[in-house]
């Protein structure tokens, strides 16, 4: 329980800090949009494989819908994030 918990809240972490440091290494792409997509569409990628994982351990159906809502919510805060560095960086 401890290590599917642990495991649970990582891969959240890891997509997080995919996204930051990959926002923070492409200094050489020069279009905004771009350098928001790709981050986004890596966490996306981690996130769902997250999602997958979570389907299968999770022993029940609540638990299973409640971690594919928090993967989808922190799918949403790392856009926002990914956002906010852009347009700190921006300035």
């Amino acid at each position: 329980m401890i290590m599917e918990t642990l495991l649970f809240f990582s891969i959240i972490a890891i997509a997080l800090m995919s996204s930051i440091v990959f926002i923070r290494k492409s200094r050489k792409i020069t279009s905004n949009t771009l350098r928001f997509f790709v981050p986004t569409l890596l966490s996306l990628l981690i996130l769902s494989a997250g999602v997958i994982w979570w389907f299968i351990v999770a022993s029940d159906g609540f638990s299973q819908v409640n971690g594919a809502m928090i993967y989808i919510a922190s799918f949403f805060i790392i856009i926002m994030i990914n956002g906010i560095l852009l347009l700190k960086k921006g300035k």
